[in-house]
């Protein structure tokens, strides 16, 4: 064994994380999270997934993955109970470290660090208080997944030997999905939180702007939440029962994605928008409010940027990109081109295994 083959093999024997995820986690992040996963198992790196059983941890979930089903019992009564058979299994999977996604289980990270001695990783999808930082286990490397991320947490009350930039990855298909096929008609698509119908107004108004003019479209709003009667109900007394259709979240949401032609950020939620990257990696045309905390939608370089609360900017935006299809496709080419250069798998897997050395150092 060359002296390489031998440091590469006791890397991997020292980097076996276990990796905690919450519904929450899973519901916005599940393919960064399977990405992460494909990528160590891949390398030969061994992992452990910790979390709730279900779908989304199903579609997380990779082969040679070792799984524990946390929590076991379902009653808060018995959390107790759940934790120590956790720590039972994780003591006989003997992890090296713990990786975590905040805001997820902080307390239940804490936890596991403090009773298994395990240094830590915390990925931020979001910037976080100071409050909210000490959710956090003491002495954890934070991996900011964005510039403004990183930025928040060099200036906050963190170390900054502690800090590490790891931006999201996502693998960014060959072909360009925005009006592939000539003569169909378009479709629109929206990935959104079912929270409030003053959310989706401005854009069902400008939807009937649109068919009023001739445009013919589809318009697929993917969501749930407290308001999606009240949408419902609005759909109807616009008469765009035959244009817009709501249906649950998809997951996982890339092939749907494939078949449509743009996507529209409605709403800018101040952390890194997960769908709004895959619909640019798979060449959808992207348009609405700035994404501020990833900054991916760049005005005509990565898509269009117009006022989801305004009824008239939403028309004008939609109509540009339905009425001149091939600029549309530019657009598209460009946010895969511009992905590809900045936001590949590999370098989130490699700067993962960067961040687990430092945090192995650290805990030293």
């Amino acid at each position: 064994m060359t002296e390489n083959e031998n440091t590469l093999h006791t890397d991997r024997a020292l980097i076996r994380p276990v990796i905690l995820v919450s519904d929450w986690t899973l519901r916005y992040y599940g393919n960064c999270i399977r990405r992460i996963l494909v990528g160590l198992t891949g390398s030969a790196y061994g992992a452990v997934l910790v979390g709730p059983e279900g779908q989304d941890t199903s579609n997380v979930l990779y082969p040679s993955v070792e799984f524990i089903r946390y929590p076991e019992f379902q009653l808060k009564l018995l959390n107790y109970k759940n934790r120590q058979i956790l720590l039972d299994k994780l003591a006989r999977s003997k992890p090296t470290l713990l990786h975590w996604f905040w805001p997820g289980d902080g307390r239940l990270a804490q936890v596991l660090c403090r009773e298994l001695n395990l240094p830590s990783v915390t990925t931020l999808f979001e910037s976080a208080s100071r409050t909210a930082l000490g959710q956090i286990p003491p002495g954890s490397v934070l991996a900011a997944s964005s510039d403004p991320i990183y930025g928040s947490l060099m200036t906050g009350p963190v170390q900054p030997t502690r800090v590490i930039r790891i931006p999201l990855g996502t693998f960014v298909e060959d072909d360009t999905a925005c009006f592939a096929i000539p003569g169909q008609m378009p479709s629109i698509v929206i990935c959104e939180s079912l929270n409030q119908v003053q959310d989706f107004e401005p854009l069902l108004n400008a939807v009937r702007h649109l068919l009023a003019d001739g445009f013919d479209l589809s318009v697929g709003i993917m969501g749930e939440g407290p308001a999606e009667r009240p949408i419902r109900k609005r759909v109807r007394e616009l008469g765009l029962t035959s244009t817009v259709t709501i249906v649950p979240p998809l997951r996982p949401v890339r092939p749907v994605f494939q078949g449509m032609d743009i996507f529209i950020h409605i709403k800018d939620r101040k952390r890194c928008n997960l769908a709004l990257m895959e619909a640019m990696s798979v060449g959808l045309a992207v348009g609405g409010c700035m994404d501020t905390m990833t900054g991916l939608l760049q005005h005509e370089k990565t898509g269009l940027v117009f006022d989801p609360s305004d009824p008239m900017s939403i028309y004008a935006g939609l109509k540009q990109l339905l009425s001149f299809p091939e600029q549309a496709r530019i657009l598209a080419e460009q946010a895969r081109l511009y992905l590809r250069a900045r936001h590949s798998v590999s370098g989130m897997v490699e700067g993962y295994l960067k961040a687990y050395r430092m945090a192995l150092q650290l805990g030293q």
